[in-house]
């Protein structure tokens, strides 16, 4: 999990599953939240 991220763990869904999550902090952090939400779950897919 990267040091950024207070709290939380990792996990690994299913075909078809979903998952939430929620962001706080300023806008301009964003898109690398994203980044690296979507990052993470790219590189375990693979």
């Amino acid at each position: 999990m990267p040091d950024k991220v207070q709290e939380g763990q990792p996990l690994v869904l299913p075909g078809g599953e979903f998952a939430m999550f929620s962001y706080e902090g300023p806008t301009e952090g964003l898109q690398d939240f994203i980044l690296t939400v979507y990052g993470t779950a790219c590189r375990r897919s693979s």
